[in-house]
């Protein structure tokens, strides 16, 4: 049956049943994309939109964005009996959510849920819902989205060719008519419905606040470890008050159990920690030198636990504010030569100050080839060397020995674990 629809009268909402896969870029999970679809009744102006699910924010949001299309409010809206938008259907009159009716208050205009099993109540969305299928849905199923965003970016092009597309056998499309029926909208309110929740929480030790309904932490300044805040929050931001000031402001991010942390928020310790990784160390050691940066790349380049890496290179930049630059960078030039990348022979190498060892190779072979008789095993150098002990012969026997058989023995220990 024919329906004449006045214009600016209603507009009909649902969800489409198929959905659009997109990729989490931190997880590499393949998550799916809820579709909303509005279109006026007298029009038949579409708008399509893609969200992260059903919820109640995250429909309201969408159909906040639909108004913002249109540029102006119905007389009523007429969603399907969908959970975001009716606590409890009904034949004569449905329980609408309190959400929804706050936004309709907003806005100024009514609900009008479609009557559960009647189709023809719907008809049109209905019909629409093929066609988002054909003309959107379509042109999109061979692209990879990484978010929300990047899907409702490429919708844009397909939504309007689709309203702009003239009716079959008619001279006139839907942005034609949408034209004429735009003067019959009410005008949007001043100030966009903002849809906001909130519950308690205490800060952590960790200076974070957990919003429980996505198990996501939240920083917060370290001054108010302890204390109890209110955490308000809607689709895209997290807002945290303590005793009626808002003491943080989060975008929000629905990955479970991480972490978004303002480095501000953290005591000077705790921040200078988490700001930690390879890239800094790398380019606080080329401010030192080529042959420190080379070190500090070899030790990142071992297969151990990152943040142990970290420490390591924290230790040996260290070492270069204890000694001196210079002497540090003679030790790294010693290590790169006998292969020994680790915080403990740089250290053992300044503090027996052996770092210059690497300079008198030809020294010590030309001393070899005249003495081939003495010879000192590897375990006495070590020890002469890395331990500090008194040597068991006269000094200066032991300067001309140890030249002569350093770089060699630093070789053989060079694969041991000092």
């Amino acid at each position: 049956m024919h329906v004449e629809h006045k214009p600016g009268d209603k507009l009909y909402i649902d969800y489409t049943g198929k959905k659009i896969p997109y990729v989490d870029r931190a997880t590499g999970e393949v998550k799916e994309a809820e579709v909303l679809l509005t279109t006026l009744g007298h029009s038949e102006y579409t708008y399509v939109e893609a969200g992260p699910s059903q919820s109640q924010e995250c429909f309201a949001e969408s159909l906040r964005h639909a108004l913002e299309y249109y540029g102006g409010v119905p007389q009523v809206l007429v969603p399907d009996n969908l959970k975001s938008a009716v606590s409890k259907a009904d034949k004569y009159e449905a329980e609408i959510n309190s959400l929804l009716m706050k936004m309709a208050h907003h806005y100024d205009t009514g609900v009008l849920p479609a009557r559960v099993r009647h189709p023809k109540d719907k008809s049109l969305v209905e019909r629409h819902v093929r066609m988002v299928y054909q003309q959107i849905f379509a042109p999109l199923r061979n692209m990879t989205f990484f978010s929300i965003e990047e899907i409702n970016a490429a919708i844009r092009e397909p939504l309007r060719q689709l309203n702009e597309r003239h009716f079959q056998g008619r001279p006139y499309s839907r942005k034609d008519l949408f034209e004429e029926e735009a003067a019959y909208l009410k005008p949007l309110s001043e100030r966009p419905f903002e849809i906001m929740r909130s519950r308690m929480g205490t800060v952590m030790k960790n200076c974070h606040v957990q919003l429980t309904e996505d198990c996501h932490c939240y920083s917060v300044p370290f001054r108010y470890i302890g204390e109890k805040v209110k955490i308000s929050y809607n689709s895209h931001e997290v807002r945290i008050y303590q005793k009626g000031s808002q003491i943080a402001y989060h975008l929000r991010d629905y990955a479970m159990f991480k972490y978004t942390t303002v480095p501000d928020h953290l005591p000077s310790p705790h921040r200078a920690y988490s700001e930690w990784n390879g890239d800094k160390f790398i380019k606080m050691a080329a401010e030192i030198s080529v042959d420190v940066k080379a070190y500090i790349e070899m030790i990142l380049a071992r297969k151990e636990y990152p943040e142990q890496l970290y420490k390591s290179c924290m230790g040996v930049l260290a070492l270069g504010k204890r000694h001196g630059n210079d002497r540090l960078i003679d030790a790294c030039r010693l290590g790169l030569k006998v292969g020994a990348v680790n915080y403990t022979f740089i250290k053992n190498a300044l503090n027996n100050r052996t770092e210059r060892l690497w300079m008198e190779d030809a020294v010590g072979t030309a001393f070899a080839a005249q003495h081939p008789v003495q010879q000192v095993q590897p375990v006495s150098v070590r020890k002469t060397v890395f331990e500090g002990s008194e040597p068991a012969y006269p000094s200066s026997s032991f300067l001309s020995v140890s030249v002569s058989v350093s770089v060699d023995s630093l070789e053989f220990l060079a694969g041991r674990e000092l």
